[in-house]
């Protein structure tokens, strides 16, 4: 697949929302049904409000990957985080989403999109990255861990009663 990322703006969020949906619904297959998934549309107005906060403050980074007629098929959001309380990592840049269309999976977008925040990372002298998968999502565990992301931080989660 024939495909360009680029840098993007804050006036390309809103464009978002449908892949954000995509991601969602793969979410769902992966965890099946072990937790609720947000409805699509109101876990879509919450994180294109907390994307546009990323980029008002200044520590957004997002990386639109395009194929050769222009479609959007995938992005990547990164915040740049200026410091953590625990570990010696004064900045760093957390891939909040890396979001691949369902049709593009497998074809080097997600790659793709890493290489770039990778470097334009680099560029801004960030020497730690993190990412989050969801548990049972192997194919992004793959693709992450050939990136050198090593397992962190686990969250777990439990319903109570």
């Amino acid at each position: 697949m024939d495909v360009t990322v680029e840098q993007g703006t804050l006036e390309d969020i809103e464009a978002l929302g449908p892949l954000w949906v995509e991601m969602l619904t793969h979410h769902r297959a992966v965890i099946d049904g072990a937790l609720p998934v947000n409805e699509d549309g109101r876990s879509w107005e919450a994180t294109a409000k907390e994307y546009r906060t990323w980029f008002e403050a200044g520590n957004g980074l997002l990386l639109l990957a395009r194929a050769a007629g222009g479609d959007l098929v995938g992005y990547l959001m990164c915040q740049l985080d200026s410091s953590t309380r625990t570990f010696d990592m004064p900045r760093l840049g957390h891939i909040d989403s890396l979001v691949v269309a369902a049709q593009a999976r497998g074809a080097g977008v997600g790659s793709l999109l890493l290489d770039a925040c990778k470097a334009a990372l680099v560029e801004q002298g960030i020497r730690f990255w993190t990412i989050g998968v969801v548990e049972g999502n192997d194919r992004a565990m793959d693709l992450y861990q050939r990136f050198g992301f090593r397992p962190f931080y686990r969250d777990l989660a439990a319903e109570i009663g």
